[in-house]
Order: C-alpha cells, then sequence, then structure tokens
C-alpha cells in the first residue's frame, strides 16, 4: 500500500477551513479544489484483502485494466478463488482475467517469469511476492517483485491486450517464463498450447466454466508476442514435461502449458491478447498494443482519468478521496468488452456475430448483485456504454430466446436468484441509456415474466413462473435447504422485477402492461405473516411456519430456509417499490424507525442474526429507510457509520464481496450524498455527502453540481439541515427526477447537530408505489386443526391492515364440508392496523372423520383475503 497521509500542507488548509467554520464569519469559506486528476488518487490494492470473518474475502484484484476492458492482468496467490488475497505471500504468476466474485471464475492463461529450476510439476510452481512499498497498483499499471528470484513484474493493459515488462536478475540462471493454458480459476475441461516456430510467439485456449457449480462452459483463445526471441522451450500436459515440444494438449481437468527460455539478466516486453472467438481473433487483437510499455501505460492512464473526471469532488480528507475515486475506479472494470477488434463475437447461440460498427458488445454482468447501484451509477454518467450494456443483453436474449441470468461469458449460469437482469436493464435505461431497442428489450422482459423465459440447454428465466402466478408467491418445497431453492426471497425479488417491468411499459406508453404489473409489484405482501409481522416463506397449502419468524439455518445450510443470503428480518425490509406499504404493515412510521434502530444496532452479521448485514446487497438501501418515517437524520447517521467503520483505503477497506462493483457502487452513491432507492426508478434519495463540493457530468454537456460546505475536514458537520435545487429550498428527502436529464444545482445546507425538523413531514418522503395494494394480510393458527364430531373448537385469526383507511373487519367461514361451520366475527383494527380474533370451528355430530378445507374470509374496506385451513374430524390430524 503507498501512504497518501501527512501532506503537510493539505493538513494546515484542513485545520484552517474547520477554523472558518467554527468561527461567525462563514463568508471567509473557500472551499476545496476540485480533484484534477482522480487516476492519482486510486489504489487498486484497496479491497484486495478480507471482509472480516462472516463475509470473507473480498475479491478485487489489483492488476491492470481498462475501463471496461476485456483483459484484467493481476497476480494469482495460491488457493484463492477469485485470483489474489492481499495476506497470502505465495503467488502462482499473473493471469488475464478476473472478477470480483464469490465463486471460482477466470484466471485464465496464467504466466510466471522465474529463475528457479523447472522440475518435475512445473504446472503447481509458486513463488514469493512481495506485499510491501515495491508492490503498487494504479489505475492500468501494476508492479510486483519476487524476492527469492529477484524478478520484477510490471502490467499494463489495453482493452483486449494485457502487456508485461519483466526484469531478470543476472545471477546466471536462465529467464523463464512459464505459460499455464490450463490454469484457469474454475479448472479446465479442455486446453492446449502452441509454441510458434518463430521463438516470439505462443498460442493456445482454455475452456474454463462451472461457476458456483453451475452448468456454464467458455473457451478463451490467447496469442503471445515476446520483444526478443526465446533460447529454448517445452510444454506440458499435467502429468509430463516435455523439453523442446512445441504443443500440449489437455482434456478434463486439463492443465496443459508451456515454458520459454531467455538468457539470464533479460529484460522481456510480452504482450497477450485474448479473444473468445478464436486465435486469429486474439493475434488481431495483439495489434491494439502495438506501442511500448510505457506508452500503453500512458495511454490506460489517460483512459482512467477521463472516465474517471466525469464524477469530480473536493474534499479536506485525502483518505476519503482515495477511497471514493477507488470506489469509482472498481465500479467501472464490469461488465467486459467481449467482441474483438473487427467487432466479432460469440453469441449465446455458439455463433459467431458481429455488433453494430461504433458500438460494443459485453458480457459478465452479476445482475442480483449490480442492478441496486452499479447500473444507476453507469447509466447516469456512462451512458453511451450503458446503452450497449442493454443492447448487449437484449442481443443475448435474441440469440438464446431468454434473458441471462448472471451472464458469464456467453452463456447464461442461473446463478441467484429472481430475475434481475430485468431491473438491470430498466435501471440503466432510467438513469440514461436511452440508445437500444427497448421494444424487444420489454418483449423478452414479459415473455420470462409471462411464461417463464425458455433459453437453450434447459435454462429458464423464471423457473415455476406458472406456480408463481397461480398463487402469487413461490411455494417452499421441503423443509430442508438441500435441494431446495429459495422461495421467499425469489418471491420478494419478482415482485421488485415486475415492479420494473412496469415502470419500463409505463415509459414506453404500453398502461395496460404498466398496470398489470403494477399489481404484481404488490405480490411481496403474499409473504407478509401479520403473526410474525415478517416475511416468511409459506408451503404449498398456503401456511406459514409456525414460530418465531427468523429460526436458525439448518445442518450445512448457509442461511435461513427460505431466504437467499439472510434471513426474515433482514429480508422484511426489502420492499423498495412500496415502503409507504410496508410502514403501513408493520404499524406506522414510529413502529417502523423503531424497528430499525434494533435491527441496526450491529452492521455487518452475516446471514443467521436479525440485524442488519451491510456487505450485502438486500441490505443496501436500508439506510436510507429512515428517509420515508420522518427520521432523516437517522439516515445521515447511519450511512456515515458504514461509510466510516466498514471503508478505508485499505486491502481490508470494504464490508463484502465486492461482486463486481457492488459494493464500490453503494460507497460512491453514500459518498455523493445520494442513493437509488428505487430500482426501476431514477429516484435519488438524500444523505450527507462526503466532499464540499461535486460536479457530475451528463451527456450534452449538462451537470450536476453539488455543493455542501463542511461535509469534509476533520470537524464536517454530519447533518443536513436544508436542501435546495436549482436555488429553491425543498424539505423533501429526495432529488426531483428531472435532475438526472437536464442536470441543476444541488445545494445541502449541514449542521453539526441532528435537524429534527428538516424532511421530517409525511410529505418530504420519497414516492412510493402502492397501487394494487391488498386491503389486509391474514394468519390462522393452526393450521390445520383437529376437532371431534359434535364438538367446537377455536382458532387464532391474526390480521394486519395494508392500506390506510379501513377501521374495521369481518371474518366469515365456508366450509367444503356440509356439517362444518365458522361463527362469523367482527372487530377493530387497532392503532397500529392490526388485529386479533378468535373463530369458533364447529363440526356437527353427523359429520364423518376426515379432512375439510375451511376457507376464512376476512373483509376490511372494500377489500377481502382468504385463507384455507384444514379440519381434522376425528382427531385426524
Amino acid at each position: 500500500m503507498r501512504s497518501r497521509r501527512g501532506a503537510a500542507a493539505l493538513v494546515a488548509a484542513a485545520l484552517l477551513v474547520s477554523a472558518m467554520l467554527a468561527s461567525a464569519t462563514p463568508t471567509s469559506y473557500e472551499p476545496p479544489a476540485l480533484v484534477a486528476n482522480p487516476a492519482e488518487h486510486v489504489d487498486t490494492l484497496i479491497g484486495t484483502g478480507n471482509g472480516g470473518q462472516t463475509v470473507g474475502e473480498i475479491n478485487n484484484f489489483p492488476g491492470a485494466s481498462v475501463p471496461f476492458g476485456m483483459v484484467q492482468y493481476s497476480p494469482d496467490t495460491v488457493d484463492n478463488y477469485a485470483g489474489y488475497a492481499h495476506a497470502n505471500r505465495q503467488a502462482t504468476g499473473f493471469s488475464m482475467t478476473h472478477a470480483s466474485v464469490g465463486c471460482a471464475a477466470f484466471g485464465d492463461i496464467s504466466m510466471l517469469p522465474t529463475t528457479s529450476p523447472i522440475g518435475s510439476e512445473p504446472w503447481d510452481t509458486s513463488e514469493e511476492i512481495a506485499h510491501d512499498h515495491t508492490e503498487v497498483g494504479v489505475p492500468g499499471y501494476y508492479t510486483v517483485r519476487f524476492p527469492a528470484t529477484g524478478v520484477t513484474a510490471e502490467l499494463t493493459a489495453t482493452t483486449r491486450t494485457g502487456v508485461g515488462r519483466f526484469r531478470y536478475p543476472h545471477n546466471r540462471q536462465p529467464a523463464r517464463f512459464y505459460v499455464r493454458s490450463g490454469g484457469s480459476l474454475g479448472g479446465n475441461s479442455a486446453d492446449n498450447i502452441q509454441i510458434g516456430d518463430d521463438n516470439t510467439t505462443i498460442t493456445g485456449s482454455a475452456t474454463s466454466g462451472g461457476f458456483c457449480g453451475k452448468n456454464n462452459v467458455y473457451t478463451v483463445y490467447f496469442a503471445m508476442k515476446f520483444n526478443k526471441p526465446f533460447t529454448s522451450f517445452g510444454t506440458w500436459d499435467g502429468n509430463s514435461v516435455f523439453a523442446g515440444e512445441h504443443s500440449a494438449y489437455s482434456s478434463y481437468h486439463g492443465s496443459s502449458g508451456g515454458y520459454v527460455e531467455f538468457p539470464a539478466g533479460s529484460e522481456l516486453e510480452v504482450r497477450t491478447a485474448l479473444s473468445y472467438v478464436d486465435v486469429d481473433g486474439a493475434r488481431k487483437n495483439l495489434d491494439e498494443a502495438a506501442e511500448s510499455f510505457d506508452d500503453v501505460r500512458a495511454a490506460a492512464s489517460t483512459q482512467w482519468n477521463t472516465m474517471l473526471s466525469r464524477i469530480k469532488v473536493a474534499g479536506f480528507d485525502e483518505d476519503d478521496i482515495v477511497t471514493f475515486y477507488t470506489a469509482l475506479y472498481h465500479s467501472l472494470l464490469n461488465p467486459n468488452v467481449f467482441n474483438d477488434a473487427d467487432g466479432r463475437y460469440i453469441g449465446f447461440d455458439g455463433d459467431i456475430h458481429t455488433v453494430a460498427r461504433g458500438h460494443t458488445q459485453y458480457a459478465n454482468f452479476s445482475d442480483w448483485d449490480t442492478y441496486r447501484g452499479v447500473a444507476g451509477l453507469q447509466g447516469l454518467v456512462f451512458s453511451q456504454q450503458a446503452g450497449d450494456m442493454a443492447q448487449s443483453l437484449v442481443n443475448d436474449a435474441e440469440q438464446s430466446g431468454s434473458y441471462p441470468r448472471w451472464a458469464l461469458a456467453n452463456t447464461a449460469t442461473a446463478e441467484m436468484t429472481g430475475d434481475s437482469v430485468v431491473p438491470l436493464i430498466v435501471n440503466l435505461y432510467a438513469f440514461g441509456a436511452k440508445d437500444f431497442d427497448v421494444k424487444t428489450a420489454l418483449h423478452y422482459m414479459l415473455n420470462a415474466a409471462t411464461e417463464g423465459g425458455v433459453g437453450r440447454n434447459g435454462y429458464v428465466e423464471r423457473p415455476e413462473i406458472d406456480t408463481y402466478l397461480r398463487r402469487g408467491y413461490l411455494p417452499l418445497p421441503t423443509t430442508s435447504c438441500h435441494g431446495s431453492f429459495p422461495a421467499a426471497s425469489i418471491s420478494l425479488e419478482w415482485s421488485v422485477d415486475d415492479f420494473a417491468i412496469s415502470q419500463f411499459a409505463d415509459a414506453l406508453g404500453d398502461s395496460a402492461t404498466a398496470g398489470e404489473f403494477q399489481d404484481r409489484a404488490q405480490y411481496w405482501q403474499n409473504l407478509f405473516n401479520p403473526t410474525t409481522h415478517s416475511m416468511s416463506p409459506r408451503n404449498a397449502l398456503g401456511f406459514f411456519p409456525a414460530g418465531p419468524a427468523v429460526v436458525p439455518p439448518g445442518e450445512g445450510c448457509f442461511s435461513q430456509l427460505g431466504f437467499d443470503e439472510g434471513n426474515a428480518e433482514q429480508y422484511v425490509w426489502y420492499v423498495p417499490q412500496d415502503i409507504a406499504g410496508l410502514v403501513t404493515a408493520l404499524g406506522g412510521r414510529q413502529a417502523l424507525a423503531d424497528r430499525l434502530d434494533r435491527f441496526t444496532q450491529h452492521l455487518n452479521v452475516g446471514p443467521v442474526e436479525p440485524y442488519l448485514w451491510a456487505g450485502n446487497e438486500p441490505g443496501f438501501g436500508v439506510p436510507w429507510l429512515y428517509n420515508y418515517v420522518g427520521q432523516p437524520w437517522k439516515t445521515q447517521q447511519l450511512v456515515d457509520r458504514v461509510r466510516s467503520t466498514l471503508f478505508s483505503p485499505t486491502p481490508d477497506g470494504e464490508p463484502g464481496n465486492d461482486d463486481l462493483g457492488a459494493m464500490s457502487a453503494w460507497y460512491v452513491w453514500a459518498a455523493l450524498g445520494l442513493y437509488p432507492s428505487t430500482p426501476g426508478t431514477s429516484i435519488l434519495t438524500v444523505n450527507t455527502p462526503l466532499f464540499d463540493r461535486v460536479e457530475i457530468a451528463l451527456p450534452a454537456d449538462k451537470s450536476i453540481r453539488i455543493s455542501a460546505p463542511g461535509a469534509s475536514g476533520h470537524h464536517r458537520m454530519k447533518y443536513l439541515s436544508g436542501l435546495h435545487i436549482d436555488g429553491k429550498s425543498t424539505d423533501k428527502t429526495y432529488l426531483p427526477e428531472s435532475i438526472i436529464r437536464a442536470g441543476g444545482e444541488v445545494m445541502f445546507s449541514l449542521s453539526s447537530k441532528p435537524d429534527k425538523v428538516w424532511g421530517t413531514a409525511e410529505s418530504s418522503a420519497p414516492p412510493s408505489f402502492g397501487a394494487g395494494s391488498l386491503a389486509v394480510t391474514v394468519n390462522v393458527s393452526p393450521a390445520v386443526v383437529a376437532v371431534d364430531a359434535g364438538t367446537t373448537t377455536d382458532v387464532t385469526v391474526n390480521v394486519q391492515r395494508m392500506i390506510d383507511g379501513p377501521g374495521e373487519y369481518r371474518i366469515t367461514g365456508r366450509s367444503y364440508g356440509e356439517g362444518i361451520s365458522a361463527a362469523p366475527v367482527s372487530g377493530k383494527f387497532a392503532a397500529d392496523g392490526s388485529a386479533t380474533s378468535t373463530v369458533a370451528i364447529k363440526v356437527a355430530q353427523s359429520e364423518r372423520d376426515g379432512y375439510y378445507p375451511l376457507v376464512l374470509t376476512t373483509e376490511a374496506g372494500k377489500g377481502d383475503r382468504t385463507f384455507m385451513l384444514l379440519v381434522a374430524v376425528g382427531g385426524s390430524g
């Protein structure tokens, strides 16, 4: 790590400004200057360590790449599934592809410069690298040394090519260079290497996949060119080494590779280009890096400065600036260019296609992770690229029959839950990406949402969609997580996905579809259990589980049954499309705020405890929920707690797996004082920024200009006391959506103490979208009741009002057995909208033993809700 602390002038300036802000002469305040060269404030070693015992590796890579590049030329350390961990000093070398993901992936075409003897198993060789001041990672450049061999490595990159410069010591040992075509982190099902007769080139390919145990496969090809001829060479196939052989091939857990040798003390420049089409494509892509190493490095730095400068910040705290720009950097590494320089790319149908001139085909969309924050950030600031990203997914759908969930290379992995590719595309659109085939995009969204979206090789975009549409939720099929699926999480995600479809359809003028899917956006209410006031999975009979809402995971399970990477308490907050409806369901503004207070006592607990897991995506929006319930100062406090305690400019400075920039994008938004709170819209809710000034460049020379005097520095002010939009005061805790298109001036007034007046009115809350809501939700216990003929027993009916208005309710029964009846009950809702009634179930003496369905209907206002229980006559229950 490079230290950026201790600049005397900077400290002096911060102290001076702090003194000015503490005085009664604000006119003397001089704001800090906007950062001129943001790439100088990025340290790519940040986030390459561990996020804590619960969350494990952060998985960012420190090596060289350009924005959205096909190549991520970076070191790999031993036994790290995503490539590199800063605490691990043993390295296998450098590979060409990386991703900050939670399963083994990429790490293709590994290479190791060494002077060590070849030995009998060079495919398993590793060497120590130095994690000290000589290890440097900046945008487009990385360098490290190998202490045992004295080799120094430098890496830089273009979009499709990695360029390495390797200096070997004058120690009389040959300068050796290993190339592992079979060294992919996810393993290889096939790989090969061909050492050229010209003694300067190597080509080959690697076939890998199996992401998170899924059935995906991709093949990447490479062409490598040395700046001087090698003097000797050989290959291996994972079993034996063959000196002087030009080629090797392996299949099924392959590990082919080869080595070349140069004179002792050599300085090598090695260019390696990739293609997912063929070796010829890789050879042509080599032309991208025809210049010298230093020229390529300079060009990469310029690219990064241009991209990062789309958001300029000004603050007095260098650590905040470094953390911010490194987070922005990580937000711009994925998705990745997938087409060759000539426009060719391999499609989801396995055929070769050519992208339209002037456009780019992108791959690698971890949509469940990135739709919440990354998509809006990229759509807002990089609308041209974002349009191509959306079109790339449309192209994938046209080639395969449906959108790919968690697309890796040219296959759908179907990893994670929901249909998150939908809000990903809609968020790109909402924040500025307009140049793609929107009608076709909507077509495939509707196909999956109504028919399932059948793709290739058994892939289905929305499995069990018929069941979902019939019931309004996905039932939990088993009582064990093994072989099951997180039905409650999927149902909640699909509600969000359908809301995004509604918004997209409305923007395209399809009001009928918009209305239909707005109603479906309220299906989250089918999981709301009024007995526990939490989200609960339901079985095929419609029964909620008995007992508390949060229960420990089963043996060998990661999280609570029915939920994906979380528990019932963590998922109760995930209704971003209708927070006002959630407020009603949870008993009102104060009740929700009190529950949030308890939930956020701990910030990063993992999937088991009933507290916030800030390092995981479902909890990303939680800090801003206080903006909806009249306590915005608590949003400001909580965002600052997460920013200041879980993020830092260090290798361990993120609270969780970065997930292709998802965690980093959270920090970018939080540091700007904004958050895209409602997927499918461009609504930005607010918090206290970290910087005194921000300029966000928009298309057509427009910009969003943010000022927050006193936001940075040692004595920075942490609370909002006012907000002005284009000079007009507002008490809204969100920005007008028009600012995304037209730009404007946003001025925060800050205070050192919580302001418990500004933004507290009900009308100050960000919009919620509650059309189509249920009147009430109902649970009955026991759901299976045993009754002897000729007797009566009671069941308890818990009711929760889900909309404002009705003060009374009525419960009636209808049985499928002639001798079974339920006494009608009427009652009034409590102040928090809850109610509990006892309903008497009577069984006639003449009724035969057996199971009989009994439907209880609860009416409130103009709405009603049914619940079917089973009456077991004769005690057979």
